[in-house]
């Protein structure tokens, strides 16, 4: 039967280690089989017997206290509310450009309309709402005669031409938005 070793104690330990009464084995492990059949008492020392480091701080309680829960909530606080600030205008934006989209898709097929007709024959401006499918977003178009065209005009009899101004129109956040497109129309 093989003698039990003992274990030496820590020489110095970063962390303050308070007294108990816990019993510490003597050997070190692996433990050969035959040391199990020695009696409890012989190979345990009460732990009080090693000498144990002190810390010259008294060793704190677990948790946290109210003036440290305070500052960690200002702090989450003074970095969540720009965050949240943040994604909100994200989301006005994200639905300014949707608007803002829906409106130039109507005004590129509205312009694709007007080109498919014949070219007045004055100047005029008329006015309409795109329907029920899309409420809210209203068009304008504005015929002009520029000094330009009415030169080409002279210059070329047959030719019929008109300036195509089509503005298209919406409210978004309390403001009316709109956008503009332009073309020549020659016949």
């Amino acid at each position: 039967m093989m003698p039990p070793s003992s274990i030496a104690p820590p020489s110095s330990s970063p962390f303050p280690v308070p007294r108990s009464s816990f019993l510490v084995p003597r050997f070190s492990f692996p433990v050969p089989r035959s040391s199990f059949l020695v009696p409890r008492s012989s190979f345990l020392v009460p732990r009080s017997s090693f000498p144990v480091p002190r810390s010259p701080f008294p060793v704190p309680s677990s948790g946290f206290t109210l003036l440290e829960v305070v500052v960690a909530m200002a702090i989450l606080m003074i970095f969540l509310v720009p965050i949240l600030g943040a994604i909100s205008q994200g989301l006005r934006n994200v639905e300014s450009v949707k608007k803002r989209s829906v409106a130039l898709r109507l005004a590129e097929d509205k312009m694709a309309e007007l080109e498919a007709l014949p070219v007045p024959m004055a100047e005029e401006v008329k006015k309409g709402e795109f329907g029920d499918m899309y409420p809210g977003y209203l068009w304008e178009t504005e015929y002009i005669k520029t000094p330009d065209l009415q030169l080409m005009e002279a210059a070329l009899p047959n030719l019929k031409g008109m300036e195509v101004h089509l503005r298209v129109y919406w409210e978004e956040a309390g403001a009316e938005k709109m956008i503009q497109l332009n073309s020549l129309l020659l016949e």
